[in-house]
């Protein structure tokens, strides 16, 4: 029939935004009543189930262009591969680092040679005591050309799936690269006329130089996943990685192979959006399609309103607890709360009890998501200055560029 002919042809639309419009001449015919009154009525919403389509055979399309790019050397399978479950064990084993052990490794992180040779001695050891469950791994992750933290990650027991502002491997990732850093300097300042004995004496993980470019490499993973919590994670690695290098290059340990690894590793990096955040808007907004009916509503958020509706998804987690867990996500390497507004966070904290509250009714109801505009009755806030992060984003990025000239 005609109903039915018009429904085939949203889906055997050529393109994605073809089949978009051909599903709102749909839906705006059956609610005119040109279907019939049956159909106005209980005909089904196929917007989400077109979207799956759609994603679907965009994996697809992904899949045949990595084999095509494998067949034709274009790609290595390292370049393929995915580095999440490397990052999982080394957020995890960073996660376990006592305050006393964060406050170590920051020193060295920060300052290297310049600590009195006691107290440099003391972080090396502790260092060398995490090398293969963090430095190690980290440093693999970093040689693997994607990160996909999707499903098929989140079957790892350690790795709990999540919503909000704290993301898989969130804070433990951060503490794991300031880790890898620390090590990168504690080596740099042993090479340069510090020498510190090890506990067990082998191989390093790496150079100095190549564990602090690799830090731009996770960075450039972490900026891929189109989540708020994880651009940030991003600009505070090309932070961090820029101190060391920075560090590196005062004591004449980042040469010319160093500085080509760094243009290389820049080179993964979206110049006009280093960190994601732009592509982490549209991914925000695609996941609140989880949540709420109103996709219409969702198109036409502001960035600071949909980071705000998902700051009200966070779960209450002890890594943005306004008070101190006194616990290892409040160390100095873990600790991410700087990164939001605390203010806007209670107000998302109230906004969470709100929504759920409203989900709850509409559960009661039998719908499947909270209807009606997502932030009605809601008192908006920022959690974070998307200004600020694009401009220190900026400029961490311009930074790292004279480094490596």
């Amino acid at each position: 029939d005609a109903y039915r002919a018009a429904a085939h042809a949203v889906f055997d639309a050529p393109t994605r935004e073809a089949a978009t419009e051909a599903m709102k001449a749909l839906t705006q015919a059956v609610e005119s009543g040109a279907y019939g009154e049956i159909l106005k009525s209980f005909a089904p919403d196929f917007d989400r189930v077109l979207e799956r389509a759609w994603n679907y055979e965009e994996d697809w399309s992904s899949v045949r262009a990595d084999l095509k790019a494998l067949a034709d050397g274009s790609k290595t399978p390292e370049d393929l591969m995915d580095a999440a479950f490397h990052y999982v064990r080394a957020a995890t084993a960073a996660r376990q680092l006592s305050a006393a052990d964060q406050a170590d490794f920051d020193a060295l992180r920060l300052a290297g040679g310049l600590l009195d040779a006691e107290t440099r001695a003391h972080g090396t050891s502790r260092l060398a005591r995490f090398e293969r469950a963090i430095t190690a791994e980290v440093y693999r992750g970093s040689q693997l050309g994607r990160l996909r933290l999707d499903w098929a990650t989140n079957r790892m027991r350690e790795l709990p799936s999540s919503d909000g502002l704290v993301r898989a491997t969130q804070p433990g990732i951060n503490g794991a690269v300031r880790t890898m850093l620390a090590a990168a300097i504690a080596q740099g300042a042993a090479t340069a006329g510090h020498p510190e004995k090890p506990e067990k004496p082998g191989k390093p993980v790496a150079t100095p130089q190549e564990l602090a470019v690799a830090a731009v490499r996770v960075a450039a993973h972490y900026a891929s996943t189109k989540q708020f919590g994880h651009s940030l994670a991003a600009l505070a690695m090309l932070r961090d990685a820029a101190d060391a290098i920075d560090l590196l290059s005062r004591t004449s340990r980042f040469d010319a192979d160093g500085k080509a690894l760094l243009m290389k590793a820049l080179s993964r990096l979206d110049g006009p959006d280093p960190i994601g955040l732009a592509r982490a808007v549209n991914g925000e907004r695609a996941r609140l399609k989880l949540f709420f009916s109103d996709t219409d509503r969702l198109a036409r958020l502001a960035p600071i309103e949909i980071a705000f509706l998902i700051a009200s998804v966070t779960k209450a987690d002890a890594a943005l607890s306004a008070a101190d867990c006194n616990c290892p996500d409040h160390g100095v390497l873990l600790d991410m709360r700087g990164w939001f507004d605390a203010a806007a966070l209670g107000k998302a904290a109230i906004a969470h009890d709100h929504l759920q509250k409203r989900n709850d009714r509409a559960a009661d109801q039998g719908l499947g998501f909270i209807p009606g505009p997502p932030l009605e009755s809601l008192e908006l806030a920022a959690p974070f200055d998307f200004d600020r992060a694009r401009e220190s984003a900026r400029l961490a990025l311009e930074r790292l560029q004279k480094l490596a000239e």
